[in-house]
């Protein structure tokens, strides 16, 4: 799906370890073609929230900008080895593929589309493996291509063969990911976070088997191309905006639709770990943060989707299983008001969540005051702010160090964000934003906003080098000649020398002597933060 990257491939028996390190290194994809065998599996474990999916949460929860992509499994037409399913031909799911934050795929086979890419007709395949969640989350959440695949095969290091399975359609999910990734950073200048990246997936699929979600399909058929579409669009027709609801908070939305397509409406969050669940068959919720949406016009009220068995769903009342709801409206006409809320208490004061809006027509006639200024993705060199979006509209940004005179002000900005570069760390700032329709009016500046950048700081890792065997002794470079003995991690920030740009410098690392064993290989990682911003993973760096 994606000829052009680059493949950092590992064996699964150290994924989550790999994994984390990948994703603390800007990863934004990651797929696993493999799981447990079902005959081998306890009855318990086919669709519980257990130690695995609370493991991968967590991991997606932390790096909000990494989104694991996991086969569903080939177990499809295994009825025997789940000895106590929900529903028999049901509940085959387990370990990371019950996680809530993951996008887990089913398989089906070619898809028969007409001139303009419109789905005819598809076929699941009868291993595909089906869900959903002892909760009922909707698990697959989404169907790719996978029978009859021509890629690479373990025979030979240069071996090819056909083959079909839930191993062949996540990873081509996962390549279609990635390059809406490439696509929205090529437009927007960011990247999506993985949030926002699973809800315009879900959002854009085709629905492939029932009307609605379901326990074989997911949400449906991935479609990139409604994907990419949505993408381009954005702002001046569809809505894609990141945004962050506060306890107590309501968010509302005023759209008209277009009169054409349905009018199509959904949230999607990176939720908290859930609390691990041994029970069988236990009912109760994984989900931490409980999101709503719902899309009134006058006394008419519209609710999303959700599971109320293994085999059937409703729209009559609100999802309180999964960290995504969607809500579509036939036929629609006229103005919709779209409102977002949440139950009881957010743990963590807020929660961070994507809104994708489709079918509605913009006009934009008179600029408003952005709202819901938020700054979030804050580091000691960079922030990152986010405002309701304004259909039609472009903004204006301005900001500076409080107390000081003088705006840096950016004009133009066509999305609902932006990530701010150069500040200095641990610095008290305020920012401001209004709107502007192209070519006509220009609403007043938004109330202040204050946010502080952090300290920049490199030694935040841990070990538990116990033994000491193995570690390094000797660092030199320059004017720094740096003798450590056996331990843990150390902070030798302290340490410093002056190198002059364009000069060639020599760096020397020495380990302690070799350990008494042969089945490691022990190797050293330099990385080098040369605008001094915190990350290491600028351009060139």
């Amino acid at each position: 799906m994606a000829p052009q990257s680059s493949v950092k491939a590992y064996m699964w028996n150290n994924d989550l370890a790999e994994a984390t390190a990948a994703a603390a290194n800007g990863m934004l994809i990651s797929n696993h073609s493999y799981g447990f065998i079902a005959d081998q599996v306890p009855d318990q474990w086919f669709g519980a929230y257990q130690t695995f999916a609370n493991q991968w949460d967590n991991l997606m929860f932390n790096t909000p900008y990494y989104l694991m992509v996991k086969a569903a499994g080939n177990d499809g037409t295994d009825n025997t080895s789940n000895g106590s399913p929900l529903t028999s031909g049901y509940d085959k799911l387990s370990g990371p593929a019950t996680a809530k934050n993951s996008l887990v795929i089913a398989n089906a086979a070619d898809a028969v589309i007409d001139n303009d890419g419109n789905l005819v007709s598809v076929s699941i395949s009868a291993t595909s493996s089906q869900g959903p969640t002892d909760d009922l989350r909707v698990k697959p959440d989404l169907a790719g291509n996978g029978v009859g695949l021509y890629s690479t095969f373990d025979g030979s290091d240069d071996a090819y063969n056909t083959i079909s399975g839930t191993s062949m359609a996540s990873p081509n999910v996962s390549g279609a990911l990635l390059l809406l990734q490439q696509h929205y950073n090529n437009r927007v200048g960011t990247f999506m976070r993985a949030a926002t990246l699973k809800g315009l997936a879900l959002h854009t699929a085709d629905d492939a088997g029932p009307v609605g979600p379901d326990a074989v399909w997911g949400w449906g058929l991935l479609n990139a191309k409604k994907a990419v579409e949505t993408i381009t669009l954005s702002g001046s027709g569809p809505i894609m905006n990141e945004l962050t609801i506060a306890q107590g908070q309501t968010i509302t939305y005023t759209v008209n639709s277009d009169g054409v397509n349905d009018l199509i409406a959904s949230i999607s969050w990176t939720d908290r770990p859930g609390t691990v669940n041994t029970a069988m068959n236990s009912p109760i919720a994984a989900l931490v943060n409980d999101l709503d949406i719902r899309i009134t016009k006058a006394s008419d009220t519209f609710y999303p989707w959700r599971l109320t068995s293994a085999t059937s769903n409703s729209n009559d009342g609100d999802n309180t299983k999964d960290p995504f709801e969607r809500i579509e409206i036939e036929n629609a006409s006229g103005t919709y008001t779209i409102t977002i809320t949440h139950k009881g208490t957010l743990v963590g004061g807020s929660q961070d969540f994507s809104l994708i809006v489709t079918g509605v027509e913009v006009n934009c006639t008179t600029a408003s005051i952005p709202q819901n200024i938020n700054v979030n993705d804050i580091t000691g060199k960079s922030a990152t702010a986010s405002w309701v979006l304004i259909p039609g509209a472009e903004y204006d940004l301005r900001y500076k160090k409080q107390g000081s005179y003088g705006w840096i002000e950016v004009s133009d900005i066509t999305a609902s964000n932006y990530s701010i570069i150069g500040l200095d760390a641990e610095t008290n700032y305020e920012l401001q934003v209004r709107s502007k329709c192209p070519g006509g009016a220009i609403s007043d500046y938004s109330e202040t906003v204050n946010f502080a950048t952090t300290a920049i700081t490199y030694c935040e890792s841990g070990s538990t080098n116990t033994n000491g065997l193995l570690y390094i002794s000797n660092v030199t470079l320059n004017a720094i000649n740096n003798t450590s003995g056996a331990g843990n991690y150390t902070d030798f920030t302290a340490l410093n020398t002056e190198l002059v740009s364009g000069q060639t410098y020599t760096i020397s690392l020495t380990s302690s002597s070799p350990p008494p064993y042969t089945n490691i290989n022990s190797y050293f990682s330099v990385y080098i933060d040369y605008n001094q911003n915190g990350s290491f993973d600028d351009a060139g760096e």
